[in-house]
């Protein structure tokens, strides 16, 4: 009878299922390893916030005990600038009062951009880019879903311009392509999300179109209708970047 030693005994043959559970217990600890390192990593961020806002809570204490006095708050309401009266009597607000949602199934709007100067303080002019004529913002838009939005847009102005609605679900390069001075673009999409959006010029350099006026909103009411209110309002901000005093005369 043959006998064999452990070394001349036959190595065993690895199936394909054994080599995956190797391989799976491989990925399982790498991944395990990972998720501790970053779990320590958001524990130690944690304890040294935790122990910034430890100390400086403690410091305040300390600071209105030694005043024996509650610490106030720092607050602006109220703070006006010193030629607010000046600048109230000279403004012409906008009405902001929402428009109507129009009636019909298909609700056309019509925008001719247009070069302006409009003056922003007393004294104080600008050179904007606007929709509609409209200065900044542009018009608000009302529609409730469901609606399709025949859009057209005409450039009065003398760069190219275009149009971005965060609320149309179309092809941007189809709708919100540039449109050349003169010439005039006119595409359909359906108010298909209720909500508050904005709409904007999408020409490149977008922010600095923006900056120049080219914004508004766009309100999707939901088809089933909100508890009604005595008056709705809708307020457009934004800001104007100034080189100085603005416009030379």
């Amino acid at each position: 009878m043959a006998t064999y030693s452990a070394r001349q005994r036959p190595r065993p043959v690895e199936t394909e299922s054994a080599v995956f559970a190797k391989v799976a217990a491989l990925l399982l600890g790498i991944l395990v390893a990972v998720l501790s390192f970053f779990s320590l990593l958001m524990w130690a961020d944690s304890r040294e916030a935790r122990d910034a806002a430890a100390e400086l809570t403690g410091a305040t204490s300390d600071l209105a005990a030694v005043h024996n006095t509650a610490l106030p708050l720092n607050s602006f309401a109220g703070v006006v600038p010193e030629n607010s009266q000046e600048l109230a009597a000279a403004h012409k607000p906008y009405d902001a009062t929402l428009p109507p949602v129009p009636a019909g199934d298909l609700v056309k709007v019509h925008m001719t951009l247009k070069d302006l100067t409009v003056e922003i303080a007393p004294g104080v002019k600008y050179n904007t880019w606007a929709f509609d004529g409209h200065g900044a913002p542009g018009p608000v838009i009302n529609v409730r879903e469901g609606q399709t939005v025949e859009m057209t847009l005409t450039n009065g102005g003398s760069i190219p311009h275009s149009i971005d609605f965060h609320a149309a679900r179309i092809a941007p390069n189809v709708a919100f392509k540039d449109v050349a001075p003169g010439d005039s673009i006119k595409f359909r999409f359906t108010a298909s999300d209720p909500g508050v959006f904005m709409y904007h010029c999408g020409t490149k350099p977008v922010l600095a179109h923006i900056a120049n006026g080219m914004y508004g909103a766009i309100i999707i009411q939901p088809k089933q209708a909100l508890p009604k209110v005595d008056n709705e309002y809708v307020l457009v901000g934004s800001e104007w970047y100034l080189n100085g005093d603005g416009i030379e005369e």
